[in-house]
């Protein structure tokens, strides 16, 4: 069996899926449940260092950007959202952007892949649905 044989390309894929989950496979923790049910309008995402903060947060903009959250009711897409970070080197582009990359799954992204979705300056994630998240320090 080859790279190239298809079954051997989802085999790699779900394993890939298996060891680093994306949005699909997405299991959160009850402090995540919590904070992905809360009603408020505007939340803040605290914990202490390792706890799930940025991917609970990144995974609730998916949720908010593509229409498909699982706790509450969202307003339909196209919508437009802004998630702030401290700055721009270490919290949008080490952390932010590296998450939503791994969590966002293609079919929601513009053109159904990141380079097609990300914009750099100013940075701006386009999602297929006309929904996008602008990045703010």
């Amino acid at each position: 069996m080859t790279f190239n044989d298809p079954l051997q390309q989802l085999a790699v894929r779900l394993a890939i899926k298996a060891r680093d989950p994306d949005l699909d496979g997405y299991k959160p923790l009850t402090h995540q449940v919590e904070f992905h049910s809360d009603p408020s309008g505007g939340r803040i995402n605290f914990g202490g260092n390792r706890s799930g903060k940025s991917y609970s947060s990144v995974c609730e903009m998916v949720f908010w950007a593509t229409g498909t959250h699982p706790y509450r009711a969202t307003p339909r897409p196209p919508v437009s959202l802004r998630h702030v970070a401290v700055d721009r080197p270490q919290g949008i582009d080490k952390v932010l952007k590296e998450l939503y990359k791994k969590i966002t799954p293609p079919r929601y992204l513009r053109g159904g892949n990141w380079d097609s979705a990300w914009q750099n300056t100013p940075p701006v994630l386009h999602f297929e649905n006309g929904s996008f998240i602008e990045f703010l320090t």
